[in-house]
């Protein structure tokens, strides 16, 4: 088994499937999306039923100024490289798709 080095942090990111109590989420692993405000396509490919992601990079991103802040679900979205190139991966709010 791989340790996981040399991966990027998208490579490790845990599948999650839909169930009843999970089910308060908008969009599913595999939907292609198209983020609000910055205009780029890509696909669902993980998600959170709210923000994970650390204090630092919640101020950085501003997701307290957000309507619905960090108490909401957050996805993880391959980039389309048509959009962005060199296979970028954003993590989302659900209001910013």
């Amino acid at each position: 088994p791989s340790s996981g080095a040399g991966l990027s942090p998208m490579a490790l990111v845990r599948v999650k499937h839909r169930t009843p109590a999970r089910a308060r989420t908008r969009y599913v692993i595999g939907q292609t999306v198209r983020h609000r405000k910055y205009g780029y396509a890509g696909v669902i490919c993980g998600w959170d039923e709210v923000c994970r992601a650390s204090e630092a990079w919640q101020a950085r991103m501003g997701v307290s100024k957000l309507p619905r802040g960090a108490s909401q679900p957050f996805y993880n979205v391959l980039v389309d490289e048509r959009d962005r190139p060199r296979g970028q991966a954003t993590y989302v709010a659900e209001e910013n798709i």
